[in-house]
């Protein structure tokens, strides 16, 4: 599981999370949801010890986060919102320097990229033998995606997976998605796309001035009577008409 114990994070003095406690267990479809600024990215960054907290503890696979081996980070894959690829390889060296750094097997690699590749782009995966730096940003996405599920990690963490995606691949992640998910891995995810976040998710967390204010199975997410889950999530987060989530 990933258990976040009374974590506090500020940055130049500024608090942005304050007392953020969270456990997310294997089996879960978990989507942490929150204003743009609200900390999701935060919070992410420090579950991968990318950023340290300024109070509190942060456990995965019942360890450390600060303490995990190689082979445990191998169990870990990530979409980062910024994209962290290397533009100068093609899509297909990136992928293989990908699995070399996981320590997967040349065979396996080819295997993993041909299967997840005949997914992510279909009749285009001749795209993966063009420089990165030629790729608009939703292939960018979808080689990331492609990276991120290499070694078939248990935890699966993607930051707004769904951004600059059409609707049709949109979908088709959703798809992956719910088959990828089993009672050994997580997915956590953020997302503005509540529509898409409606259909996947198994349980919500809310971010909101620097607190978790809600965490709930989705079944348990309070929408009201003939009220949208977007609507429902602008009442929770006391939004107005122009703070709107996109759809």
């Amino acid at each position: 599981m990933i258990n976040i114990q009374s974590v506090y994070k500020s940055f130049n003095g500024n608090s942005v999370l304050e007392d953020i406690s969270l456990k997310i267990d294997f089996g879960q479809i978990y989507c942490l949801l929150g204003k743009n600024g609200a900390g999701k990215t935060t919070i992410f960054n420090l579950i991968l010890n990318l950023l340290k907290p300024d109070k509190g503890h942060i456990e995965i696979f019942n360890k450390a986060n600060n303490k995990l081996n190689n082979n445990d980070k191998k169990r870990i894959g990530v979409l980062r919102e910024d994209l962290s690829i290397i533009n100068e390889l093609t899509g297909m060296d990136y992928l293989f320097l990908t699995g070399y750094l996981y320590h997967i097997p040349k065979s396996e690699i080819e295997q993993k990229i041909n299967e997840l590749g005949l997914f992510f782009f279909g009749k285009d995966i001749g795209e993966l033998n063009k420089r990165i730096n030629k790729y608009s940003f939703g292939t960018k996405k979808k080689t990331e995606l492609l990276s991120a599920l290499l070694s078939s990690p248990d935890i699966l963490i993607l930051d707004e997976p769904f951004s600059g995606l059409d609707p049709l691949f949109s979908r088709q992640l959703i798809s992956f998605l719910s088959d990828y998910s089993n009672k050994n891995r997580i997915i956590l995810l953020s997302s503005h796309n509540l529509n898409y976040i409606e259909k996947i998710s198994t349980h919500i967390g809310i971010l909101h001035n620097k607190k978790i204010i809600l965490n709930s199975p989705i079944e348990k997410f309070p929408v009201g009577e003939k009220e949208k889950f977007e609507d429902a999530f602008c009442r929770i987060t006391e939004c107005d008409e122009n703070d709107k989530i996109p759809m």
